[in-house]
This record gives C-alpha cells, structure tokens and sequence, in this order.
C-alpha cells in the first residue's frame, strides 16, 4: 500500500443498487426507504493504513453513462478497483449492462497497473436465491464476462443489503484479500471459531473494510436474518466502550474494540446463543487478540 490516493469506482446500470451498497457499507442506508437516483458522479472519502480512498458512484442512467464513455480521461483514469454491479433480479437489462461493461473495460483494460476488477451479481437476496433462476444466470453472466476480459482474473460475488456482512466481504477481499495478513488472520479466526463452535469472525479496520473474516460456507437463514439486525447496530457501537454486546434472532454477537500501532480494529464475532458450553472465556479471547497484534506489528512493512 501506498500513501497514494486510492480511487475506487462503483460501475453499472441505473437501479442496480450502487448507492445502496456504499450506504450499507457506511451504515447509513434505511433498507425499504426510497434512493434519490445519483446524479453524474458522488465520492466518498476514507481512510485506511495512512493512505487515503475515493469511493465513486457512478450515477448509471442513459446520459451519464455517454459523458463518461465521451470523456474517459476524467472519468476512468487512475481507477485502481473497479466493482460493475448488476441487479439480477431484471434479466431484460442483462445484454445492455454487458455492453456497458465491455465499453468501459476498452478504456481502462491497458492501464499499468492493471484495474482490479470484480462483478457484484446484486440483489441476490438470500430468501429468494435458490428458488430462482439467479444462480444459472450468474453462471451464464460470468462466461460472458469472462469473454469480455479474456485472460484478466476478475472477481466475481453474489451480493445483497440483506446479507451486509457478505456485501463487505465482496467489497473488502478485492483490496485487501491479496495481503498476506488478510490470510494469516483469516486462519487464526478460522481455527478460534472451530474450536468454539463460532459461525462468524471479522476484523474490521477502519469502519469500512475487512482485514480478515470467517464465516460458515452455507450460512443459516436465522443468522443472516440476525447478522442484518447487528449490523444496523453496528453504526451506534461507542470505540471507547472494549466490549459490546447484542442479541438477535438466537444469536450473540460481541463487538471488541481494540488498538493497535497507531490503528484500530474491532473483531466481531457471533455463535448461537444454545451454545453455552464452548464460549470463549477472557483468556481465550485474550489469546486470540495477542496473535492478532502480534501480526499486526510483524506485517506492517508489507502493508503501509
């Protein structure tokens, strides 16, 4: 990582939900209240390890879109990450988003160093995923995708503002998912949460991205049911306060708020609230979070 700004563009159609994504993730959409459609261009600023990023939402509708593609330079330059959203619950768009999608990749595809670019299949809500025709479309999506780009690597991720714990998932691995700490924390929770009987593990850095997450491969509907309700009270957790907290829908979910260097983390964690005879005790907790620091302070050359 540099202390270079970080420009991230959030790409797609009008309505495939761009805006709601970044407000999930800033923790400042309503789920059911109404979006006032993105005009032209709308940046959000953060900061992460000293560098600083650029969130941008790119308003999708007709006449954006052109001024964009006319004016490719002030628009598209410098992206690092680039994140296309497609709604997969209207099907009729699918061929008109992939040839926007092939247009912006002519412009960007010679950059040096290469965009990172990920495909977010959106709405994809849980309730509904299977018993649809998403999946076999997000199938036949990413074979034209993948056409499109020929040999780059892309990403691609099933999200939804229902599932908000997979969205930063989606959103946190193409920027950090490569670092060798993303890995190792990513291990050491994997290896905690078994011994545990924990469904869910996330080190969050920043208020915004992921540095490290374990989830159960096939999450339960009640946990995903839950995970949301945590997540709106995520937004009023107080950093001063050590610990915190929550229970929703038959699950714990504690928030541990920590520092280390000169940054903070809070690792979240959750397990069912059935399971009282292999909750982590203090010193275990204790152990966990040394590890953690541990890394931290051995990985910091490679990260900042």
């Amino acid at each position: 990582m540099t202390n270079s700004t970080m420009k991230i563009a959030i790409v797609g159609l009008d309505n495939a939900g761009k805006t709601s994504i970044i407000r999930t993730l800033n923790r400042t959409y309503d789920i059911g209240g109404s979006i006032t459609p993105t005009k032209s261009v709308e940046r959000t600023t953060f900061g992460l390890f000293g560098s600083e990023g650029v969130l941008w939402d790119f308003g999708g509708q007709q006449e954006y879109r052109s001024t964009y593609l006319k004016e490719s330079d002030r628009y598209f330059s410098g992206i690092g990450y680039l994140y296309f959203v497609v709604d997969m619950q209207d099907p009729r768009r699918f061929p008109e988003a992939l040839d926007y999608f092939k247009r912006i990749y002519e412009i960007i595809h010679n950059e040096f160093p290469p965009v990172i670019v990920s495909i977010l299949y959106h709405k994809s809500d849980p309730e509904i995923l299977e018993a649809s025709e998403i999946p076999h479309h997000i199938q036949q999506l990413s074979l034209e995708f993948q056409g499109i780009v020929e040999n780059l690597e892309i990403g691609f991720y099933r999200t939804s503002i229902f599932d908000p714990l997979n969205l930063m998932n989606a959103i946190s691995l193409p920027i950090l998912g490569s670092q060798p700490l993303y890995n190792i924390i990513s291990m050491l929770m994997a290896e905690f949460a078994m011994d545990h009987s924990i469904e869910y593990m996330n080190l969050q850095v920043n208020e915004l991205l992921e540095l490290g997450s374990f989830r159960l491969k096939t999450p339960k509907q009640d946990f995903i049911k839950a995970s949301l309700d945590f997540y709106k009270q995520f937004a009023s957790v107080d950093a001063s306060t050590k610990k915190n907290e929550y229970e929703f829908e038959g699950y714990k979910f504690v928030i541990l708020n920590r520092d280390v260097l000169d940054y903070n983390y809070s690792l979240n964690y959750a397990y069912s609230s059935g399971n009282k005879d292999e909750v982590p005790n203090p010193d275990d907790l204790q152990g966990l979070l040394g590890q953690i620091n541990q890394k931290f302070e051995e990985y910091r050359p490679a990260l900042f």
